[in-house]
């Protein structure tokens, strides 16, 4: 395997130049190809992250601020609803594609964005109410019936032993512990167990929500399988359990359905192709900094005679632009 390193708004030159021509790579029309490589001089953009070239090639674009606290400026941004909507402009997974092992250190963590972004979706889902659904139960009831008794265990676990008093019935419920809750609680769970490798005081604000959250699920079970998560759907009415419920399933995808895998170092170094917009995280987060002191003055992208400004500022009629330089 290998690796074309650079950092973001960088040029390949020499050697690197030439042998990325040699590749032939495919660059398709108005799709982000191999982090936004341009073809004719083989620059990069405002895209970090790691993608796949060919031939067992891959391309890793590296921040070009160090030090830069990406995740601070990218949980700013989730914290506004009305910014919330626009976050998955700004990372982008494949989980189709084989995962990329790369030889070199890669300063970001690529699965805190989709942590955050998941918790920020639970904690809205915790504050408004955790939904109810129907729920099969099976149980060996004592001196009562409910639903309808199942012969075979009620042979088997009850007549067979003598204990006639007893009745092995299935039943349904109406409670929190459906599947989706519980696949939550997995999820959030296996979170956790990722979580515990970083430092708590930098990841301080996530160990927070995480633990706030799953006080929420104390009473939900974590016992969800793998056929039941893959055929797991919920209704379009519950929008917030949507797109949670699709970045948990992500989540469980990225961890391999595997609680060991969250402390496997080796696993923990293979990495699925990731992109992160780096000036749409910047302007997101220059957006949540203006709502906070202007309010709703601030409009985000409105239309205008010759096409889209970033903000307006109604108020005073200012035209406000950003630029990630």
């Amino acid at each position: 395997m290998e690796g074309f390193v650079i950092e973001e708004q960088q040029t390949f030159q020499g050697e690197e130049k030439e042998s990325l021509k040699n590749l032939n790579l495919d660059f398709a029309e108005n799709e982000v190809r191999y982090l936004g490589l341009n073809p004719y001089n083989y620059s990069v953009s405002y895209y970090v992250g790691i993608d796949w070239l060919v031939n067992n090639h891959y391309i890793l674009v590296k921040p070009k601020i160090a030090n830069l606290d990406y995740l601070k400026m990218f949980m700013h941004c989730l914290k506004h609803s009305e910014i919330a909507q626009f976050v998955k402009e700004i990372y982008h997974f494949n989980l189709k594609e084989p995962k990329i092992k790369p030889d070199t250190q890669v300063e970001m963590d690529f699965n805190l964005f989709l942590i955050a972004h998941f918790l920020e979706l639970v904690e809205g889902i915790v504050k408004q109410g955790l939904k109810k659904n129907y729920i099969q139960i099976e149980e060996n009831l004592s001196s009562k019936i409910k639903g309808k008794i199942i012969w075979s265990q009620q042979i088997k676990k009850n007549i067979a032993v003598k204990r006639e008093d007893r009745a092995f019935c299935r039943y349904q419920e109406y409670s929190v512990n459906c599947l989706e809750n519980r696949l939550l609680k997995k999820t959030l769970l296996m979170v956790q167990r990722y979580l515990k490798h970083f430092d708590k005081e930098q990841m301080k604000p996530i160990f927070q929500k995480q633990n706030q959250i799953l006080h929420s699920f104390e009473k939900i079970s974590d016992d969800i399988s793998y056929p039941q998560i893959k055929m797991l759907k919920v209704n379009s009415l519950y929008k917030e359990y949507v797109e949670a419920i699709d970045l948990a399933k992500k989540l469980m995808q990225k961890f391999g359905y595997s609680f060991a895998n969250t402390d496997n170092k080796e696993k923990q170094k293979e990495i699925s192709p990731f992109r992160v917009d780096m000036s749409k995280l910047f302007e997101l987060y220059v957006y949540s900094l203006l709502r906070e002191e202007y309010g709703k003055t601030i409009l985000y992208q409105p239309h205008g005679k010759y096409g889209n400004v970033d903000f307006l500022k109604t108020d005073h009629k200012l035209i406000i632009d950003t630029k990630y330089k």
